[in-house]
């Protein structure tokens, strides 16, 4: 085995970076399975959800790649707890009864999920050591998985037992959890050479805002996680539509979760031992086999099969994904690498989200995800050109040593 390997990871720091990750995720899972309800009971529709996707993402794409070069500096703590402290105020927008609110409520929402979402990913690349990036990524990016298995039956069970401004409160009390843990949180000194190495102030911020060594793989999160919301936030307008009792959501999301979440901390390592391209390879595979069943089955266990075979999918693609971008920057860029990246998540979630809502308002199951497939496609062309087709290795300039 390799000394690359070999190398330990500070189980402290990356255990506080997934809590702080999990809170988040937790915040907004919550709602995601509620909104889409609260839509529609307002008078809305599939394409007003997907507008509200869209409200989220905007402020985020465009905010990141500012955000990622503040990060670099040394006031990012300012960053952090910026973000959290948003997250931690805004959902408490969604108890105003008019659409119109709602639209603004995500943006104010999608602006503090910038700082936030970007924070986790730049602290991630600090701690996480070479040998063990794709299994670091693979238990950060359990966090969402676990916010899945848990946020959206927690949230549908509060608005059909308690009220629909529940889940609302529930995700402003994680929001404010994830800012109490902000003072906990790792400095933010790199790992690679374990000393602040901050960016020059005469840095602009406004020029090469998206670092080009992680444009590559922001592209593929991009694309790849563009179909997520079929099986997440459109999961209750598939119920509606197929005539599922609402309540078979509850258990729905806890099966989805569970396997995506043990699929991220058993396959998350898979990249480091085999390659990027086969992880990413094989992701893509199943999870056009899982839109593929989707298309075909009918009622919910066909979006139950579907959705697990995806969610697999996604712990082999997102964990690989995120240990190139690791391996192709060097330390003083971490923070601005980190937000060009996961601006794919975005990407994804919002032109995503907006395109299925429209196309489902539009032509109906089961377009949504024979496109779906096709765009995974276009996402498996792109790795099998780019990806590196073994283990990552260390960037240009960057220190050999290892925490």
């Amino acid at each position: 085995m390799s000394a690359a390997r070999n190398a330990t990871v500070d189980r402290r720091a990356l255990a506080l970076v997934c809590l702080f990750a999990l809170l988040g995720f937790g915040h907004e899972n919550v709602m995601a399975a509620v909104l889409p309800l609260v839509v529609i009971d307002r008078g809305g529709d599939a394409a007003f959800v997907g507008i509200l996707v869209a409200a989220y993402g905007i402020p985020t794409i465009a905010l990141r790649p500012i955000l990622g070069r503040l990060l670099d500096m040394p006031h990012r703590d300012r960053v952090i707890r910026g973000g959290a402290a948003i997250i931690g105020v805004a959902p408490l927008g969604f108890i105003l009864p008019a659409l119109s609110t709602m639209v603004l409520t995500r943006v104010v929402q999608g602006a503090g999920w910038a700082a936030y979402g970007t924070s986790g990913h730049a602290i991630l690349a600090r701690i996480a050591p070479r040998g063990r990036r794709s299994e670091a990524a693979g238990y950060y990016n359990a966090m969402p998985a676990l916010a899945v298995l848990l946020g959206p039956a927690a949230g549908l069970w509060l608005y059909a037992n308690v009220s629909e401004v529940g889940p609302f409160v529930l995700a402003s009390a994680l929001g404010l959890a994830g800012l109490a843990l902000t003072s906990r949180l790792p400095s933010g000194a790199t790992a690679r050479t374990g000393v602040d190495t901050p960016v020059r102030p005469t840095v602009r911020l406004v020029a090469g805002l998206f670092d080009r060594s992680a444009v590559i793989p922001m592209l593929l999160i991009g694309t790849f996680m563009s179909v997520q919301s079929l099986f997440v936030i459109f999961a209750p307008v598939y119920a509606r539509v197929k005539g599922i009792p609402i309540e078979q959501l509850g258990l729905y999301y806890p099966a989805y979760g569970a396997v995506v979440l043990v699929a991220h901390l058993t396959l998350g390592r898979m990249s480091d031992r085999f390659g990027r391209w086969p992880a990413v390879g094989l992701g893509c595979v199943l999870a056009i086999a899982g839109l593929s069943v989707a298309a075909l089955g009918a009622g919910l266990a066909g979006l139950l099969v579907g959705g697990i075979l995806y969610g697999i999918a996604t712990s082999l693609v997102t964990s690989t994904v995120s240990a190139v971008t690791m391996e192709s920057v060097p330390s003083e860029r971490t923070g601005s690498a980190m937000a060009t990246y996961s601006v794919g998540y975005q990407l994804g979630a919002s032109v995503g989200g907006a395109a299925w809502g429209t196309v489902i308002t539009l032509a109906g199951y089961p377009w949504p995800f024979i496109l779906g497939a096709g765009m995974v496609a276009g996402t498996l062309v792109l790795a099998r050109l780019r990806l590196p087709r073994g283990e990552g290795r260390e960037p240009r300039g960057a220190a050999s040593g290892r925490a």
